[in-house]
């Protein structure tokens, strides 16, 4: 018959000296501090990732509809292509910016430049892309790692779509950074407060200790007598 869980527990505790005050008053601290950073690393994270996607959005949503109104200047033009390329170009100067297309309202890429091996360059043979439902209107899709921006082109020459890929790669380098720094505040503070909780009650449990070992030392004379 397995031992009942409390007899394991002081085992365990025994074991580990933690029937001592010193030790035990030590990793309730240690607990303590562990619990309290990790809290608010949850919260910290939680909070920063949702104010650096928020940014993004808007920085995204921006973006995209000023190259919309700049397609809409050239998309009738002869040349639109290399126009709207030089636009694209100068968005991809922004390291989050993964890809631009324009598109016409079949989904065909009219012109797609995108990151290739570090230099933001046009793609050829891309397949036709679902376009946004409802209303032509701009709208950011949110995936995983990244998010689409969608804006439409209104021109006389025909309607389309102007798509942006960007990246969310910041949110998540800020979310990595977040912990990394909470596990070295987490692992300093246990240290420091151990080493602090130990100075400072050393000399108490020592003057315990010796008013135990007195009392047992009395409890002893008095059994001989």
């Amino acid at each position: 018959m397995a031992p009942p869980f409390d007899a394991w527990i002081a085992r365990w505790a025994e074991r580990a000296g933690l029937n001592r005050l010193g030790p035990l008053l030590a990793v309730l601290m240690v607990l303590n501090v562990i619990v309290g950073v990790t809290g608010y690393t949850i919260y910290s994270a939680r909070e920063q990732s949702h104010f650096v996607r928020d940014r993004v959005v808007q920085d995204a949503l921006g973006l995209v509809q000023t190259l919309a109104v700049s397609a809409e200047t050239s998309w009738q033009q002869t040349n639109r292509q290399s126009i709207m390329a030089r636009v694209f170009e100068r968005a991809g100067r922004n390291s989050l910016v993964d890809s631009v297309w324009a598109l016409d309202l079949q989904g065909r890429a009219i012109l797609a430049l995108g990151r290739t091996n570090g230099r933001f360059v046009a793609q050829t043979g891309r397949p036709p892309v679902a376009l946004p439902p409802g209303a032509p209107m701009p709208q950011v899709v949110l995936l995983e790692d990244r998010l689409i921006a969608w804006a439409p082109v209104f021109s006389e020459a025909g309607d389309g779509w102007i798509r942006l890929d960007y990246s969310l790669r910041e949110e998540r380098f800020l979310v990595r950074h977040i912990w990394w720094d909470a596990l070295w505040v987490t692992a300093l503070w246990s240290g420091l407060a151990a080493l602090i909780l130990f100075l400072v009650l050393r000399r108490p449990i020592a003057s315990l200790r010796e008013a135990a070992a007195f009392a047992g030392d009395l409890d002893h004379r008095s059994g001989q007598q």
